[in-house]
């Protein structure tokens, strides 16, 4: 549905008159998103830069080949379980594997995205709580060690059944491998009511305690990324450079969900994100190369860009700066405002309700 400025009291009221499923159609992730990767699918959906070099060529998905790889993902997961709905936990950096995954299981399972930089023990303890018998992680790599604490899950996971390591590792399944011999078809989903079935676990730490595992429906994802996308009056023709992680519901959701839905293109910064200080150093330069529309930033790395000048760089397409995940202190949004000519729209969210409650 095409973007409704909200510009008074009676715009508000006109757009509540209309039915729900006039604006959110679908009751299920994979439906909204094969949707949407058709509407759009010679679109670019994902850009992946392997390398902060800007003059080496970065990775493309088109819609059309993201929702492939999706579909490849949640076939290939529905084979490893054996004819049950697939419980999957996830492992890995924000690359486009992870993508593939966090889609993939949704489609027709369940999906438990964790933080990577948790103590195995931890770990073990999320993928036991969230009943996961397929792990896929990220095998041996130089730039980022995941590996080294997956080696004792299996001892501490009786239900994990598949491991599968991107890159490849000793002892598991090469997830690459696999995703390219398994079918792009349209995966059979299992005989449940969708709106009721979870479609993710999120840990969250909460004040109290360790952190807990919150449950989304299906629903509750499509009415967040959507309605997100909605309020930033994103189509086809936005470009968001996304850094966040995937165990994040900003990175997913927030910032990942909407743009996908909305049939824009989703810009992955590195496996390390905006982590990799060489990344950052070039950052403006990355903005006019792939012609961002919105930058996606914790008020971290907005501190750390006030030291990065553009230079020759253009940034001129962009609309926003998006940020959230911990309180962002005023002098700062004014001083990224005024250094940078962009406006910050800081987002209040949850993991328990999918990431959004509000859009400044």
């Amino acid at each position: 549905m095409a973007n409704r400025l909200i510009r008074s009291r009676a715009d508000l009221v006109a757009i509540e008159a209309r039915p729900y499923h006039e604006y959110i159609a679908f009751d299920h992730v994979g439906d909204a998103l094969a949707a949407a990767c058709s509407r759009h699918a010679d679109r670019p959906a994902l850009v992946y830069i392997e390398d902060p070099d800007p003059t080496l060529p970065a990775r493309r998905w088109t819609h059309a080949e993201f929702l492939d790889d999706v579909r490849r993902a949640a076939n290939l997961f529905s084979t490893l379980a054996g004819g049950e709905p697939p419980r999957v936990a996830m492992l890995l950096p924000p690359i486009p594997q992870a993508y593939f995954t966090l889609w993939g299981a949704e489609t027709v399972g369940t999906i438990c995205p964790i933080n990577n930089l948790l103590d195995a023990r931890h770990i073990a303890e999320l993928i036991n709580a969230a009943q996961a018998s397929i792990l896929v992680t990220l095998g041996p790599h130089p730039e980022l060690d995941i590996w080294s604490r997956v080696d004792g899950l299996r001892d501490a996971c009786p239900g994990l059944r598949h491991v599968l390591a991107v890159g490849g590792a000793p002892g598991a399944e090469d997830f690459d491998a696999r995703l390219a011999g398994s079918p792009a078809d349209a995966p059979a989903r299992p005989p449940q009511e969708a709106p009721l079935a979870p479609a993710a676990l999120f840990h969250t730490g909460g004040t109290t305690g360790a952190p807990k595992l919150a449950q989304h429906l299906h629903h509750n994802q499509i009415h967040s990324g959507w309605g997100a996308a909605r309020m930033y009056a994103m189509d086809e023709h936005d470009v968001i450079i996304n850094g966040f992680p995937l165990f994040h519901v900003a990175g997913s959701i927030v910032y990942g969900l909407s743009t996908l839905l909305s049939g824009a293109c989703i810009v992955l910064p590195t496996m390390l994100g905006m982590r990799n200080p060489a990344f950052v150093r070039r950052y403006w330069t990355f903005v006019e190369l792939h012609g961002a529309t919105f930058l996606a930033a914790v008020p971290t790395v907005m501190a750390a860009l006030l030291n990065v000048e553009p230079g020759a760089a253009r940034h001129d397409r962009v609309r926003a700066l998006l940020t959230g995940g911990s309180p962002l202190p005023t002098e700062l949004a004014v001083q990224f405002e005024q250094q940078f000519g962009i406006p910050v729209r800081n987002i209040l969210g949850m993991t328990e309700c999918a990431g959004v409650i509000s859009i400044e």
